[in-house]
C-alpha cells in the first residue's frame, strides 16, 4: 500500500484490486496448456510428444475444452489444421493468462518473506519524477531488498492503459511538486 498526501489529505492506493466475483468455467489449466501447445506447433501429434500425452487424451482435453467454451478451436481437414477466429482470439490471450498466473505463484510463494515480489511502477519521466519517486523508490529496494522494481515510461494516456490492462501496478504522471508528498508505509 502507498501513501500519498495531496493537500494535507491522505489518499491510500492499494496494490491490489479487491477480489470480483467469479464464475466458475468447466475447463482446466491442462486443458489450455495443452491448446496453447497445439496452437504452437500447429499439429496434434507434435504437441502430444511435447507434453508426454498420448493423442486421443490430447484430442480429448481440446474436445472438453471446446465443449465448455461452446466454440470450435480448430478447422479440422485431413492433412490441416487451422485455428477458428475464437482459437485465434484465446491463443493470443493465453500469454498474459500464463504470465499472470506465474506472477501469482511467484507471489503466493514469497508471501511468507515479505516485501517481494514484482512492482511495476510506471511513470513520465521529468525533473519532478525524479526529484519525488526516485527516491522512494530506492527506499522501497532499501526496505524490502527482495522486492523486484521494474519502470514503464509512457505519457499519461498510456500509463492509463498501462493500468487498464494490469501491465503495471501504479503510475505517476503530471506530478506537481509543491502538493505532493510521497510516504513509504513501515515495514513493522
Amino acid at each position: 500500500m502507498i501513501l500519498i498526501s495531496w493537500y494535507k489529505r491522505p489518499i491510500l492506493i492499494s496494490l491490489f484490486d479487491p477480489m470480483k466475483p467469479f464464475s466458475y468455467h468447466h475447463f482446466d489449466l491442462r486443458q489450455l496448456v495443452s491448446f496453447a501447445e497445439i496452437a504452437r506447433t500447429g499439429s496434434f501429434r507434435q504437441a502430444a510428444k511435447t507434453l508426454y500425452v498420448a493423442q486421443p487424451a490430447l484430442s480429448r482435453q481440446i474436445k472438453k475444452l471446446e465443449t465448455a467454451l461452446e466454440v470450435s478451436l480448430f478447422d479440422r481437414a485431413p492433412h490441416r489444421l487451422h485455428l477458428t477466429i475464437e482459437g485465434r482470439e484465446l491463443a493470443g490471450r493465453l500469454p498474459t493468462f500464463f504470465s499472470q498466473i506465474d506472477r501469482l505463484a511467484e507471489t503466493v510463494r514469497s508471501a511468507s518473506t515479505g516485501g517481494s515480489g514484482h512492482l511495476r511502477v510506471g511513470g513520465d519521466v521529468g525533473v519532478l519524477f525524479t526529484e519525488l519517486v526516485a527516491p522512494v523508490l530506492r527506499q522501497l529496494r532499501k526496505n524490502w531488498p527482495d522486492l523486484r522494481i521494474s519502470f514503464v515510461q509512457n505519457t499519461a494516456q498510456g500509463l492509463f492503459n498501462d493500468l487498464l490492462e494490469d501491465t503495471i501496478d501504479c503510475a505517476f504522471a503530471g506530478l506537481r511538486a509543491s502538493r505532493l508528498e510521497l510516504v513509504l508505509p513501515s515495514r513493522e
